[in-house]
């Protein structure tokens, strides 16, 4: 799976938001609304954002404000 198909939002989209932004793909998949309606592309989301785009899952920081991507 290369993307969230509930949402219509490609891993690749949220990796490089996360990057450009200094955040959690997470944080840019909730914002996006990618992995909340059915949740089956979690998994391959995870790994693609960890291994292939070096973006690695963070806490959230509660002192930091994020910025909106939706």
């Amino acid at each position: 799976m290369e993307k969230c198909h509930c949402a219509r939002v490609p891993f690749e989209q949220i990796a490089k938001l996360a990057l450009n932004h200094n955040c959690s793909y997470e944080r840019v998949a909730k914002d996006l609304n990618a992995g909340e309606t059915c949740t089956a592309c979690r998994e391959d989301m995870k790994a693609y954002c960890e291994s292939v785009c070096g973006v690695k899952e963070q806490k959230h920081q509660a002192n930091r404000l994020s910025p909106s991507f939706a």
